[in-house]
């Protein structure tokens, strides 16, 4: 499967951003903007699933209207409920924070990249390379932070009867295991030693709501 003829010009943007020896945090923004382009252009949204989400969301302040971003609040609900958050085990073997950041797909969006790249005839580079890798998603993750990944308002779910289900279920699970209500929100933040954590917003039977962070492994 090749990129349409209408795209050429987005295929060219995309090859001049990646000669460059470094990225500016514009550039990538442009970068990732090109993409949705080309994914919109061609119908590639469900092939390329977790590249669509990141375009998606590197273009909006956050991201409260789509199935996808719902699942990725599910997942990390079940890692929180699997390891039962900062247990002493999880902590040492650094299975929490794997399992919590294993939430964000960072792994299926490289994956999705690298396919990108091959349907447009586009050069793989610095996207194979393991240590570019961890840089370049830095820079994307440096770019989102504090846009949040969230659960619509009350009123809104209540219209949205599939959404309210997916918010229902994650918060029956989350009260039968430790007490705590559905995970609302997460995102990308930065920790005082500059180091990226994630950070997740949940209700509370008995506050408004609580927060979990943790290092984002990747």
């Amino acid at each position: 499967m090749s990129v349409s003829a209408r795209n050429e010009k987005q295929v060219e943007n995309i090859q001049f951003l990646l000669k460059q020896k470094h990225l500016s945090h514009s550039d990538i923004v442009h970068l990732f903007s090109s993409m949705r382009i080309i994914i919109e252009s061609n119908g590639w949204q469900e092939e390329l699933l977790y590249l669509n989400t990141y375009c998606n969301w590197m273009l909006h302040e956050k991201l409260s209207r789509s199935m996808v971003c719902y699942r990725l609040l599910e997942s990390v609900a079940d890692s929180l409920i699997e390891l039962g958050y900062l247990t002493p085990t999880s902590l040492e073997d650094g299975s929490f924070f794997k399992s919590v950041s294993s939430a964000f797909r960072i792994l299926e969006l490289r994956l999705n990249i690298l396919a990108f790249l091959d349907r447009c005839s586009l050069p793989r580079l610095w996207f194979d390379i393991d240590t570019e890798w961890v840089r370049f998603f830095a820079s994307v993750a440096c770019i989102l932070l504090d846009r949040r990944i969230e659960f619509p308002d009350s009123a809104t779910m209540k219209k949205r009867p599939k959404i309210q289900a997916i918010y229902d279920e994650i918060r029956r699970k989350s009260l039968k295991a430790d007490g705590f209500g559905a995970v609302r929100a997460l995102w990308f933040t930065e920790h005082s030693s500059k180091a990226l954590w994630w950070c997740v917003e949940m209700d509370h039977p008995t506050a408004p709501c609580a927060f979990v962070s943790g290092a984002l492994v990747f």
